[in-house]
């Protein structure tokens, strides 16, 4: 290929933090660096502030501690639980990327049946960047992965999906079990790997796992507080939990997808199951009070917002749970409190939801000639650029900014399609490519300049660029 080569991106390089809670030295990281390295990392310090915590060299990360959370969040840091892994949605709090991924500390990459390592982040992009399909059931699963469609009878209505806000991953070897069943199955080992990715129906709860877990911050982030557990709480190790039940009503209600299945961690330590019981006794009593509240929450019509409705929640927690404990009332005390200190961190002027392309980087606009039969020029942010100017010049590489990349539902090479490409009514890109070898994300307008599609000028500050050619031909 003529020009300056590009070296491919990591999917969200630049959209995505990766949060880790921890007690402990972060050597486990040295197994994760082929993929996490050029991630920014958010950690949060639980227990002894006064602790050093060693990071390996070469991550890019920010680390907080007790002290820390208490500085910047004042009196509302006591919606912080302390001495427990439930500390970590103080990251999902002062990220300011659209991603999350959140990973425990004693999980390492799994292999699949093949013996390749798995690259666990990549997978939940994919889940989170595809829609889900949370109204109708497909019986092949997701019908966006390659390989599987929508199977006969599913309503035509529905194929377009619904927003993914969640990606749910499972994990190898020690299982996410509570403490009666460890106490039971003390050797029990998960060596299953399912090679699936589903969307949880609507109105059906699940036991979500903290442990490997992605999600769209701006879709889902506000609710995904993870409650008060640990110190100074009757209950813990219902955490992810919580959130869990509380994420997939609202879910339910804006009309967002959440997956369950691949991708899969190795899970190393098994916890001891006598200090778990001490933390969950209380909560598995309590649970056959709090599933029945989820399962019977509506929402009014007006809560149009995470934050209305996690605020509606709260209340009804107070008025019904409120009298099963006195904890429930100290709980919905404390989610009023982590939206008041959401909004501050986060203050309002989210993007429009129409908003395509995303931001510009620069509000630098620039001309655009397209050299093709049937003309055509322009002016734009530089990545605004219309996708189909891009994609009219078809080349073994196809070039994206990171915005662009992130609205495609999928990608899905397939025999059977001829080669097009098209916007679906809601404004959802949908690639049915054949030829197409690499994906390749430009941040900047010097990779944009250097690797302009053949037929394709930019013109800035008036001049030409130099055109580059990517073995390109224009139909």
């Amino acid at each position: 290929m003529a020009g300056t080569a590009v070296s491919p991106i990591p999917l969200l390089k630049d959209e995505l933090d990766i949060v880790i809670p921890t007690i402990r030295n972060l050597d486990f990281l040295e197994m994760w660096r082929p993929f996490f390295q050029s991630y920014h990392l958010i950690i949060v310090q639980d227990g002894d502030p006064s602790k050093t915590i060693n990071v390996p060299e070469g991550f890019d990360y920010e680390l907080y501690n007790r002290n820390d959370i208490n500085r910047i969040l004042g009196p509302k840091a006591s919606c912080i639980s302390f001495k427990d892994s439930a500390c970590r949605c103080f990251g999902y709090m002062v990220s300011k990327k659209k991603y999350i991924y959140t990973i425990d500390d004693d999980c390492f990459v799994a292999k699949n049946p093949s013996g390749q390592e798995i690259n666990a982040l990549e997978q939940h992009i994919k889940n989170l960047l595809c829609p889900a399909t949370p109204f109708f059931f497909n019986t092949l699963y997701d019908p966006y992965r390659e390989g599987a469609d929508f199977v006969r009878g599913y309503p035509f209505s529905l194929r377009e999906g619904a927003p993914t806000a969640v990606s749910h991953g499972l994990w190898l070897n020690i299982p996410d079990y509570d403490a009666p069943t460890q106490l039971v199955k003390p050797r029990e080992r998960n060596t299953r790997y399912v090679d699936a990715v589903m969307t949880i129906p609507k109105g059906t709860l699940f036991p979500m796992c903290g442990m490997n877990l992605a999600f769209d911050r701006e879709l889902i982030g506000p609710a995904m507080y993870f409650g008060l557990m640990g110190d100074g709480q009757p209950i813990g190790r219902y955490d992810d939990m919580w959130a869990g039940w509380c994420i997939k009503v609202i879910c339910d209600h804006l009309g967002y997808g959440v997956k369950t299945g691949l991708p899969y961690i190795w899970h190393s330590k098994a916890s001891n199951p006598f200090v778990n019981l001490k933390k969950e006794y209380k909560g598995i009593y309590w649970q056959e009070e709090l599933i029945p509240f989820f399962q019977s929450v509506v929402l009014p019509k007006d809560c149009t917002s995470v934050q209305k409705c996690y605020l509606e929640l709260s209340k009804q927690v107070r008025a019904k749970l409120g009298k099963v404990d006195e904890y429930f009332n100290k709980l919905a005390d404390a989610m009023v409190t982590w939206i008041e200190a959401w909004d501050e961190q986060n203050p309002s002027g989210g993007k429009p939801a129409d908003m395509l392309w995303g931001e510009s980087s620069t509000e630098e606009v620039i001309d655009l000639t397209f050299d093709h039969e049937s003309g055509g020029s322009g002016k734009f942010p530089w990545n605004r650029i219309p996708i189909e100017v891009l994609l009219s010049c078809t080349a073994d590489n196809l070039y994206l900014w990171p915005r662009v990349f992130k609205c495609m539902s999928h990608l899905l090479p397939s025999p059977r399609t001829p080669k097009r490409h098209r916007l679906d009514p809601q404004g959802r890109l949908w690639l049915l490519l054949t030829d197409i070898k690499n994906i390749i994300v430009l941040d900047t307008l010097q990779q944009l300049e250097a690797n302009a599609p053949t037929g394709l000028k930019v013109r800035h500050d008036g001049k030409t660029t130099q055109q580059k050619s990517l073995r390109g031909r224009c139909p």
